[in-house]
């Protein structure tokens, strides 16, 4: 018995770097009560299986059938993740669609209708589909029905008028919110924040609550107290400052700029206009996100190397399609080569092991 619960442990660590992650409903009711299994999809380089725990509240509302809401917050999670850039839009369903006014049906889901590029009425719904900003498009497969209909109903930019942080121009809603409509079939769209952040694009720091395991920029939400607990080399609010007395802050891929104050440091009106008043010190560092109520915080902001951004400067900068067919380098292959390693430690244990639970 002990030795198949260590085989499990082992296979359950191959997703440690991922966290939140579900497998289906089922693993999501298990991590947490009234917590619901959300996916996103995305064509993105690297990025497989991206799938998330969200809490089902009524605050909140979940981007999932005719409803839309917010979508997975996959900051802590490996590189390769970081740039995903969440948007609620219509998807197809996988499942038909029912007709209006028809009782429920095994297989059938409720959809909402749209007129395609043939002028045909289609069913969709809402879903959670991954935003390249490099690219200018939702990270649907290329050429796909779902591709066509989003490049029809013109998302690139609806999103970019509405949900691109001009001081974090990388990412959606500054990495700290969803894009998400007004309301049900508008394309009207604006960010919805992850809880602790606030700000027309999520650029100001609200508070340390969280309620999802993947959104504490550089630490690990506790789950029971609802509260952001800090990897070193970082500090404060949402682990959103570097730490400068470490070794560890930035990441190794920057500088942690102490000498200012963080609310000049991390400047940002509440337009995200990104204003600063620090002068060819923090510059793009503070990237025009703002801390509300941490006057007293004395944590400092990343000055990020030629090629890193974020508040930890924890995301590649992209400089080619993110859809390339060209392998990733550097800590991506570190991500995916950890999870090769894993499982072959794992089978590498059962096999050894195998002699030993057949006796």
């Amino acid at each position: 018995m002990q030795i198949v619960l260590f085989l499990c442990l082992a296979l359950l660590s191959v997703h440690g770097k991922k966290p939140g992650y579900c497998k289906n409903e089922k693993s999501c009711q298990a991590q947490a009560k009234g917590y619901t299994c959300v996916s996103v999809q995305t064509s993105r380089t690297g990025a497989t299986d991206v799938k998330q725990c969200l809490p089902n509240q009524d605050s909140t509302e979940i981007c999932a059938g005719v409803r839309p809401g917010v979508c997975p917050s996959l900051s802590t999670w490996p590189t390769a993740y970081k740039s995903i850039s969440c948007v609620c839009a219509f998807i197809y369903p996988t499942a038909k669609c029912k007709k209006p006014g028809t009782p429920n049906k095994a297989g059938y889901v409720n959809c909402l209708y749209v007129k395609d590029l043939n002028g045909e009425e289609v069913g969709v719904i809402y879903g959670c589909v991954d935003y390249s900003v490099f690219d200018k498009r939702l990270l649907f497969k290329e050429r796909s029905s779902a591709d066509k209909l989003a490049q029809m109903l013109d998302y690139p930019k609806v999103i970019s008028d509405n949900c691109i942080n001009p001081s974090a121009p990388d990412v959606v809603c500054s990495a700290r919110g969803t894009c998400v409509p007004s309301g049900q079939r508008s394309m009207d769209y604006r960010c919805v924040c992850t809880v602790g952040y606030k700000g027309r694009f999520c650029q100001k720091i609200d508070s340390n609550k969280c309620i999802n395991a993947g959104q504490c920029a550089a630490g690990t939400c506790n789950m029971r107290s609802q509260q952001c607990e800090c990897n070193e080399g970082t500090t404060g609010n949402q682990c959103a400052y570097c730490d400068p007395t470490s070794s560890k802050a930035c990441g190794g891929h920057g500088k942690c700029m102490s000498n200012v104050t963080n609310q000049d440091a991390l400047g940002g009106a509440e337009d995200g206009s990104g204003s600063s008043s620090v002068s060819g010190t923090v510059g793009d560092a503070g990237r025009g996100l703002a801390s509300v109520g941490q006057e007293n915080v004395t944590g400092g902001v990343c000055n990020c190397e030629s090629g890193y951004t974020g508040a930890q400067c924890d995301r590649r900068v992209e400089k080619k399609s993110v859809i390339s067919d060209d392998s990733l380098s550097g800590s991506d292959n570190e991500d995916n080569g950890a999870a090769l390693i894993s499982l072959s430690v794992v089978f590498t244990y059962m096999l050894l092991l195998m002699p030993l639970i057949l006796m």
